[in-house]
């Protein structure tokens, strides 16, 4: 073994031994974040800040799961200077600026309830879509901490990502973007391992008069704070783990489930739209994100991996199978496990407002395929571990 072999296995056992020392309570909080200020405190006053903090800690859990909940598409109003923002192009160091956030819930009449605006502040984000050649309108990062949000819908979302629809005025973007949330509430049908997302209706403003108003449709994706916080880990941003460190099965379904979207642009092992989880039991599992490029989204700039080219892939339609090679028992378990969501992961691809018919099918199908494939006799030996990655991870 290299020493960088050495030095990676070493990251990672430290990481999974400070996880299982740390109280659950605290496992999303820094430990220089909990010794900022040294100043001195009674017992009695350590006590109550610490029933505090628990306590927003548990209201944030409580307003994260209701809003994750919903299905009706949340309406967001933005309001920042928009040529300012979105001219700010750099992926070092992307700065805040200011915005003012009004959010409502549809009721159940079709009319929404009055929105409370709610001062917080935007930033660009991403990597192919924050470039202005592929792009004119950059995925955002919302702030929501900054302002008072309790009693709003935005009550304990924190900083989440915002999926934007990257060029304004063109259907077929809105298309991907309906798309892209489609396949997050799929990953939630298999898997609790993945961040949580919440459709919206999102009107942008822009503070300076500009720009005229304009709507379009978008996904609101769960922070890291508050996916750490609900499935009890800590998230690693290493690079270079290897199969020795993550959980077998679970790295098995998550590289199904790519498999089954026709996803090719992910990475475990760069981080690359992927992250590892350690979790409070000491196991390392694997959070998926960001899928415009899987097959069934289809969108007309994607392209496979590079790094695939020897399979010959034309489309992004055409699957590849990026997983360890495991014993063949394995292999099946984990079929077996997704063909039993087949309801479920059916179900979750459905029809939503403004989801053109002919994607709604198109989707589908997609998916009935895969399932009628995955029953077919030798096809676990053949698409599965005839095509595995040997000693390494995708």
């Amino acid at each position: 073994m290299t020493r960088c072999g050495v030095r990676r296995r070493r990251v990672v056992a430290g990481a999974r031994l400070a996880l299982l020392l740390l109280p659950a309570v605290s496992v999303a909080r820094p430990l220089a974040a909990q010794e900022e200020r040294p100043e001195r405190r009674s017992p009695a006053d350590s006590a109550r800040r610490a029933e505090r903090r628990a306590e927003r800690r548990a209201a944030d859990l409580v307003a994260g799961e209701a809003f994750f909940a919903q299905k009706a598409p949340l309406e967001l109003t933005l309001r920042f200077d928009v040529r300012q923002v979105t001219e700010d192009r750099d992926t070092a160091a992307a700065k805040w600026w200011p915005a003012v956030m009004a959010a409502r819930e549809p009721a159940a009449g079709g009319a929404a309830a009055a929105a409370r605006p709610v001062e917080g502040r935007v930033r660009t984000r991403g990597i192919f879509r924050l470039k202005a050649a592929n792009c004119s309108f950059p995925p955002l990062r919302l702030d929501v901490g900054l302002g008072d949000a309790r009693g709003t819908p935005l009550a304990g979302l924190r900083r989440p990502k915002l999926v934007t629809h990257c060029r304004p005025n063109r259907s077929e973007y809105e298309q991907y973007v309906l798309q892209e949330y489609l396949v997050y509430e799929l990953l939630a049908a298999v898997t609790p391992h993945g961040y949580r997302a919440r459709l919206a209706r999102v009107t942008y403003e822009d503070a300076a008069g500009r720009e005229r108003p304009h709507t379009s449709w978008g996904v609101i994706v769960e922070d890291d704070e508050m996916l750490e916080r609900r499935l009890n880990g800590r998230l690693l941003e290493q690079h270079g783990a290897t199969p020795a460190d993550v959980d077998t099965t679970a790295m098995t379904l998550a590289s199904l489930f790519q498999y089954m979207v026709g996803n090719t642009d992910w990475s475990v092992e760069r981080v690359h739209n992927a992250k590892l989880l350690i979790r409070t039991d000491g196991t390392i599992v694997p959070v998926l994100y960001d899928f415009d490029f899987a097959g069934i989204v289809n969108a007309h700039y994607a392209a496979p991996t590079p790094s695939l080219s020897n399979l010959g892939l034309r489309s992004v339609r055409d699957r590849a199978f990026q997983g360890l090679c495991v014993p063949e028992a394995v292999a099946e378990q984990v079929v077996a496990t997704l063909l039993s969501r087949q309801g479920a992961v059916l179900a979750a691809w459905r029809e939503l407002p403004g989801l053109e018919a002919r994607n709604y099918r198109r989707g589908r199908e997609y998916l009935e395929d895969f399932f009628t494939r995955m029953r077919q006799r030798g096809a676990v030996r053949y698409d599965l571990l005839g095509r595995c990655l040997r000693g390494r991870l995708p």
